[in-house]
C-alpha cells in the first residue's frame, strides 16, 4: 500500500491544539508461507503545528512548531497455530524540529503474543 496525504491531526504541543500533516508512506506485505507474513513501513511526514489556544500566550519572539518525522519499520508475523500468532517488530523513528527540545530518534523492538478464539 502506498499513500500520499495531506490530513488535519489531533497532535498538539504547547501552543498549538492541532497539527496539519503532510505525508507519503509506502507499506507493502508480503505472506512469504502459508503461516508467515513479513511487512515493511517506510513513512515521512511534516508536521505543520497550528490552531493557538486562546487561554495560552506564546512566548514572545517563538516560532510555530514544525516537525519532520521519518519512520522505517520491518515486521514477522508467524501463525504458530489457528490461535496463536507470534509478532515480531522493529521500528526506527528520527523526528526534527524547529524547536531543538522536540527532535529525537528512536529504536523500538516489539515482540508479541496474540491469542484468539
Amino acid at each position: 500500500e502506498t499513500a500520499i496525504y495531506r490530513e488535519i491531526s489531533t497532535l498538539n504541543d504547547d501552543i498549538s491544539n492541532y497539527a496539519v500533516v503532510d505525508g507519503v508512506s509506502f507499506a507493502p506485505n508480503w505472506k512469504l508461507s502459508g503461516k508467515t507474513n513479513l511487512s515493511v513501513l517506510g513513512q515521512y511526514e511534516i508536521r505543520d503545528f497550528k490552531g493557538t489556544d486562546p487561554n495560552d500566550t506564546p512566548v514572545i519572539g517563538e516560532k510555530r512548531r514544525k516537525d519532520k518525522v521519518a519512520t522505517l519499520s520491518a515486521g514477522v508475523d508467524w501463525e504458530a497455530t489457528r490461535a496463536i500468532t507470534l509478532s515480531a517488530l522493529y521500528t526506527y523513528e528520527d523526528r526534527s524540529s524547529n524547536r531543538a527540545l522536540e527532535k529525537y530518534d528512536y529504536n523500538l523492538i516489539e515482540l508479541r503474543i496474540h491469542g484468539g478464539f
